[in-house]
């Protein structure tokens, strides 16, 4: 598979499970470090990173914060930026209810 994000650094909402996860696991296919943020189910969110890492991602980071909330999404970014060097893809994939 070509490597189409090495270097690269995404940010998957909703990534924890469903069409997020799947989105989440061909970035890392694609060598790009993967965050992925979630909402609640802590459990689902390890089992992502498991398969975020299992795909091949040179570095995986998991946070939780709710996209409703703009502080939230900001201090997200920063601990994104901070903990994987930046940020160049944002999947906004997460649902508001």
């Amino acid at each position: 598979m070509a490597k189409d994000f090495e270097g690269k650094t995404a940010l998957v909402t909703g990534g924890s499970r469903g069409i997020g996860r799947a989105v989440a696991v061909r970035l890392a296919q694609g060598g790009c470090a993967v965050a992925i943020s979630y909402a609640g189910n802590d459990a689902a969110a390890q089992e992502a990173k498991a398969a975020v890492e299992a795909a091949g991602a040179p570095k995986v980071h998991t946070l939780k914060f709710d996209v409703g909330d703009a502080a939230a999404c900001a201090a997200g970014i920063e601990e994104v930026t901070a903990k994987l060097g930046g940020l160049h893809v944002l999947v906004n994939n997460a649902g508001l209810s």
